[in-house]
Parts: structure tokens; C-alpha cells; sequence
């Protein structure tokens, strides 16, 4: 197993807030130490990927040839409540110092991150693979997007009459092991079946190509980030938000360095001054990022921020 991103735990005070971090501590240690010998299985913990304007958040994510694993870790430590109404609608409560309270459903909670991160993969296929054409000829929108919910060891189900426990939920120590029988099973018919037949898979280049790039959007962003001092006013020419963040302008908020890596496709030709961006005089943009409005600027609007 490759170890891509870790999570650094700051202590926490407040008793809901450390028990959470607990529950992501245990899940990311059951999931490393299964996967330690794995050299197609790559981890990440703690992960915010941005989209458009808003940002989402999974506590672990499982990135293999046969599929991509997200992992939503749940620290319940009381009697939960599970009520299904019908396919669509479930709802959940748990007890909190002698007293029912309702909580946010953590299966569609983790379903939505899916279909969030399929949808960013896609926008983003080209600058994820490079010259890796084998999966972009699949496409991320047939990828196997499989989803967990991880509770506390110690939680005690109470489900209303008629009611099953949600396929997607297991106790912490239960989903490992859960993720490698759906790999074996995969791989095992990837080997069976021809290959007009064969289930959706992907090289294990191709597996670590596509962890590799969702860090490096993130570490990029994080690392190049500057915190605004004023409220000014500054703008620029860039695609909308219906691009994938690579292809719009770099906002004045980011230093200079992240043009390197802004655009992959750009970054592997040495082209990467041809990032349109506020800072482009900064990081020797070309004679088009310096000027963008002496072209065309049809289907681009405003990058701003304040």
C-alpha cells in the first residue's frame, strides 16, 4: 500500500469533536494496516477537494484498480435509531445525555461525496492521466464509486419494526475487510472474463496517477495560499465555473508558485506560463496571460476575489 495523505490531528476540548477524531484515527489505522502489502492500493486520509464554490470533505478514501472506496467515519458511542420510510428516505437519531437527538443520514452523506468525486474526476480525466489514454477511453463516469459508512465498535443499533440495517453501514473493524473482498471478487473476474466483458478497471499506474492528483490539488492550493489582508477588489479574465478548475485563471489570492502545476497538460509540455492568472507578470507568463483581453474572451467571465 502506498500511504498518499495522512491525517495530523490538533487536540480538541470538546468531548463530540475528540471522539470524532478518534473514530478517524481507528479507521485509518484498520485501513493502512490492511493494505500495507498492497502495492496497487493507494490510501488518503482527510481529504477536501474543491468544486467550483463549494468544497467537500471524505475522511478516507481507497483508490484501486478495480474501483474507488469512500470511507465516512461515524464516532457513536450510544443507541442509534434507524427509521426507513421507503428506498429514498431514512431517518437517524441517537441518544445524547438521556435524550434523543436526529442526526444527518451518514450513507447519504458518503453517497453524495461519491457522486461529487466522480463528477470532479470527470471534468478533470485529462490533467488526472496525462498521456495515460487507457482509463480516459473508459471514462470515470463507469468507474465503480463503492461507499462505507464506519460506525464506533461500541454503537448499539435499535432499527424500527421492519426495518434492515443499511447495506452501506458496518462497524469500524468490519470495513477493510469488506474493501478487499470486493477487490478479490473484481479481480477475479477482470482475469475470467474477455476483455469486451471485463468489469471497468484501471492500471495500477493509472490507480496512483489519479490518487497522486487529487493531493496535488490540494497540497498546491494549501501550500500556496495567501490570506487576504484588504478588501480590495481584483479581477480576472477566466473561464467559468462549469471548467474544471485547471482550465479557469489563477485567482490573486494563490502565489505565484502554483502555476507550475495549475494545469497538467499545460505542466508536461513546459507550457505552464500559459496559465492565464492575476500573477501571471510574477511567474513570467506568456504574451497571453500577461494580456488576456487583447484576444478573444468569448465564454469567459470574472475571477475575483475580495
Amino acid at each position: 500500500m502506498m500511504l498518499i495523505k495522512s491525517k495530523v490531528f490538533a487536540p480538541q476540548s470538546d468531548p463530540r469533536l475528540k471522539a470524532g477524531d478518534e473514530a478517524e484515527r481507528q479507521m485509518a489505522f484498520l485501513l493502512d494496516r490492511r493494505f500495507e502489502d498492497r502495492d496497487d492500493v493507494f490510501v488518503l486520509h482527510d481529504l477536501r477537494i474543491q468544486k467550483g464554490k463549494y468544497a467537500f470533505q471524505i475522511d478516507h478514501l481507497v483508490v484501486t484498480r478495480y474501483g474507488i472506496a469512500l470511507i465516512e467515519s461515524k464516532s457513536i458511542h450510544s443507541k442509534v435509531s434507524i427509521t426507513r420510510h421507503d428506498e429514498r428516505r431514512e431517518h437517524w437519531s441517537r441518544e445524547f445525555r438521556g435524550r434523543e437527538e436526529g442526526i444527518p443520514s451518514p450513507v447519504r452523506q458518503v453517497q453524495e461525496q461519491a457522486r461529487l468525486l466522480r463528477e470532479y474526476l470527470r471534468e478533470n480525466a485529462g490533467q488526472v492521466l496525462g498521456k495515460l489514454l487507457g482509463l480516459l477511453q473508459k471514462g470515470f463516469g463507469y468507474c465503480p464509486f463503492d461507499t462505507y459508512v464506519g460506525v464506533s465498535t461500541s454503537a448499539v443499533f435499535k432499527l424500527a419494526r421492519g426495518t434492515r440495517l443499511p447495506e452501506h453501514v458496518y462497524k469500524a473493524d468490519e470495513v477493510a475487510p469488506e474493501i478487499d473482498l470486493q477487490l478479490q471478487a473484481r479481480a477475479k473476474g477482470d482475469s475470467l472474463l474477455k476483455l469486451a466483458e471485463a468489469p471497468w478497471s484501471m492500471s495500477k499506474a493509472e490507480a496512483l496517477a489519479t490518487a497522486r492528483f487529487l493531493l496535488r490539488r490540494l497540497d498546491q492550493q494549501i501550500s500556496n495560499y495567501i490570506a487576504p489582508e484588504d478588501r480590495a477588489l481584483r479581477i480576472t479574465p477566466s473561464h467559468g465555473e462549469d471548467r474544471p478548475l485547471g482550465e479557469r485563471a489563477i485567482p490573486w489570492y494563490y502565489l505565484p508558485a502554483v502555476h507550475a502545476g495549475w494545469n497538467r497538460q499545460l505542466s508536461e509540455r513546459r507550457l505552464a506560463h500559459h496559465n492565464l492568472g492575476y500573477r501571471a507578470i510574477d511567474y513570467g507568463g506568456s504574451p497571453r496571460a500577461l494580456d488576456p483581453l487583447a484576444g478573444s474572451i468569448a465564454g469567459r467571465t470574472a475571477t475575483a476575489g475580495t
